[in-house]
């Protein structure tokens, strides 16, 4: 893996447990090892423990610090293909549901894009369609780098997790200020928060449809047989996602 795996995932068993304090306690019992020793276990499990949660909580914070004395762990061979991006005018960061809009318009439009996901599942499903993808992580600085974004034309970020859209959107305005750059987000203050950092326009679904609806009703009047046809296509586009797997974010929540 790489150093930003391998950094969040070794935190996660940097701390002993109090199973330790048992395995010593039994050793000094039978005269194995000395009471120093139990001592000195209890003190870097005390204090194991008790940091271990705010390391965890704080990860990613502290990896940015860190990231460049981690390179001295990460194999060659694997920050060289990392390295390897090819540049693509359009990248789109997250496949599920938006994403997926996107792709389809990107394929009938026959622009050429990348896809980056961190669901290896997708990323499948989009090798076997011929889809240009990267397996990747939109919060992963040194993913970001790779992709030369000073390059692209479009970057379109259909996650809807506020602080990896403004990670992407710096580093987007870092390095290039004319790409076209679309988020997402689920509330009014988190899209003041990316319009902030430099976002050209923050798509929030939940105000879409009903825009959407409202648009409809000026372009086709009350033509039941417009509707009809609105109708068809929304039930086949329905059924796609249905196939797919996937679900509106609020049906998921309350199941």
């Amino acid at each position: 893996y790489r150093r930003r795996t391998s950094f969040l995932s070794g935190l996660t068993v940097a701390q002993i447990s109090e199973f330790s304090l048992i395995l010593i306690a039994l050793g000094v019992k039978n005269g194995h090892v000395g009471d120093t020793v139990l001592a000195l276990i209890t003190v870097v499990g005390l204090v194991t423990i008790a940091l271990s949660t705010y390391m965890i909580m704080y990860a990613e914070r502290m990896y940015p610090y860190l990231s460049r004395v981690l390179v001295l762990f990460e194999k060659r061979k694997l920050r060289e293909h990392h390295e390897q991006a090819a540049t693509y005018p359009i990248i789109i960061f997250g496949c599920n549901r938006i994403g997926f809009d996107f792709v389809q318009t990107l394929i009938l439009e026959q622009k050429k894009f990348l896809v980056v996901d961190f669901d290896p599942v997708i990323i499948e499903e989009l090798k076997e369609q011929g889809i240009a993808c990267r397996y990747g992580d939109a919060d992963d600085l040194e993913f970001l780098e790779a992709l030369e974004l000073g390059r692209v034309e479009m970057v379109v970020s259909t996650i809807p997790d506020l602080e990896t859209n403004k990670l992407l959107a710096i580093q987007v305005r870092k390095v290039n200020q004319e790409a076209v750059l679309i988020l997402t987000a689920h509330h009014i203050v988190d899209a003041r928060a990316l319009y902030n950092v430099g976002a050209d326009y923050v798509i929030m679904p939940h105000f879409l449809g009903g825009q959407y609806a409202s648009e409809m009703v000026v372009s086709h009047g009350i033509s039941k047989s417009m509707f009809e046809k609105e109708r068809d296509k929304h039930i086949a586009y329905l059924n796609e996602k249905e196939k797919r797997g996937q679900e509106h974010p609020v049906a998921e929540k309350y199941r």
